[in-house]
């Protein structure tokens, strides 16, 4: 069936974006088998090849040399897709990745590939209102999130056929057709490029986006922004750390430079910076961000810890 299909292409799709991330980050820490970003690594490679008993023997050896790592996000976002990869995953396993991918969401609000995740636990589960809300608010912070749309699409169309009880005599909605990709991309269309890139965990291809927009408008502090990103998810916190601050340089209004900033220290076990770069964000972020409740729940957290 249609239904089916897309779903198989979905879980092709995904298992793709799982091995370009376990590639980018296996190829940042090559010399240690046992860091951060092998582990993640490891765990990602073997659920992208629909070895689950694999994934999750990486991601316990993860958790049992430092267990800090059951609240890193990456972490939690790896375990609920393990639990969750196949098809018939218990009411409990999908409790229990509900739960994990909650916690990742609010520690880091702008893993959107998570809260995508977390949507799909919640359709599964029978959620579906909790689910569609989830999908809305991504696709409203990021209209062109592929999975977002598609699936706001699909389930839509599942919903329709059910009311109408035509299954098996309703077409198919025509696939909507990409884009075509112009010869040459302004500023916002390469900025909005890397975005997509950084959502399916195409990094490297992510970072070359930023810099090419970066290289249109060198005085712009989105695309140092961007690159920061990648490169925490890679684990490269130095580096990571050098392209927030030199986006706070260029713009010192920009919160998300401050956020980025403060989320960097965390990892780098600088609670004293982190709070500190948190406090400037909240000082210029809008009072209804999203981000604002883990940012108050790090400080808090950062601060006890001191």
């Amino acid at each position: 069936s249609a239904a089916l299909t897309r779903s198989m292409a979905s879980r092709r799709s995904g298992a793709e974006r799982l091995v370009a991330q376990a590639g980018d980050w296996l190829r940042a820490v090559p010399e240690d088998p046992k860091s951060r970003q092998a582990w993640l690594a490891q765990a990602a490679l073997a659920l992208a090849q629909g070895k689950s008993k694999a994934a999750e023997h990486a991601l316990a050896q993860m958790a049992d040399a430092d267990p800090k790592y059951r609240t890193d996000p990456l972490w939690l976002h790896l375990a609920a897709a393990t639990a969750v990869a196949s098809p018939t995953a218990s009411p409990e396993a999908l409790r229990l990745a509900q739960t994990r991918l909650r916690e990742a969401v609010e520690a880091r609000p702008t893993l959107i590939r998570a809260k995508v995740l977390l949507a799909r636990v919640n359709h599964r589960l029978g959620q579906r209102g909790p689910a569609q809300q989830i999908l809305d608010e991504v696709v409203e912070r990021e209209p062109e999130h592929e999975e977002a749309v598609r699936l706001k699409k699909t389930w839509a169309e599942t919903a329709l056929a059910a009311k109408t009880k035509k299954k098996a005599t309703q077409k198919p909605a025509a696939a909507s057709k990409p884009p075509p990709k112009p010869k040459t991309r302004t500023f916002k269309e390469w900025m909005a490029v890397g975005d997509r890139l950084r959502e399916r965990d195409q990094t490297s291809a992510a970072l070359d986006a930023y810099g090419r927009a970066s290289e249109l408008k060198p005085g712009a502090a989105e695309p140092q922004i961007g690159k920061g990103w990648c490169l925490l998810d890679l684990g490269k916190l130095n580096v990571a750390l050098v392209a927030f601050e030199q986006a706070k340089a260029i713009d010192d209004s920009n919160a998300e430079a401050y956020y980025g900033i403060a989320e960097t220290h965390r990892y780098l076990g600088q609670p004293a910076e982190a709070v500190e770069a948190y406090e400037a964000y909240l000082e210029r972020a809008p009072t209804d961000t999203p981000e604002r409740r883990a940012v108050l729940r790090q400080i808090s957290e950062l601060s006890e810890g001191r």
